[in-house]
C-alpha cells in the first residue's frame, strides 16, 4: 500500500485531468476518466492520497463535458489535483517532496 504518489504518476494523472476538463463532452472525456479510474483503482493508494485521488475522480467526472457551472466544478477538480500533488514521493531519498 502507499502512502504517496510518484512524479511521474503524478504528471500522467495531471495530464488526464487536464484533458477530461477540456473536452465538450461527457463522452470525450470518458476514457480519460476511465485511465484516471484505472490508475486510481491499481495504484494500491490508502490513507490521505486515497481519500484525494479518490475526491479527484469524483470532482473531473463531476466537471467534465458541457455542465452547468463548469468553471466552479473545475476549480475543486484542480483544487484536489494541487492537493495530490503535496503527496508526492521524493525518489531519490523516499519522502515526501513537501517534507
Amino acid at each position: 500500500m502507499m502512502n504517496s504518489i510518484s512524479r511521474t504518476q503524478f504528471e500522467e494523472v495531471s495530464e488526464l485531468v487536464n484533458a477530461a476538463l477540456d473536452c465538450a463532452t461527457k463522452d470525450q472525456a470518458a476514457k480519460y476518466i476511465k485511465r484516471l479510474e484505472f490508475l486510481y483503482n491499481t495504484g494500491g493508494y490508502q490513507g490521505y492520497v486515497n481519500t484525494v485521488f479518490s475526491s479527484l475522480v469524483a470532482s473531473v467526472k463531476n466537471a467534465s463535458g458541457a455542465v452547468r457551472e463548469k468553471e466552479r466544478k473545475k476549480e475543486i477538480a484542480y483544487r484536489d489535483l494541487y492537493k495530490l500533488e503535496g503527496q508526492i514521493t521524493c525518489q531519490s531519498d523516499g519522502g515526501n517532496a513537501n517534507e
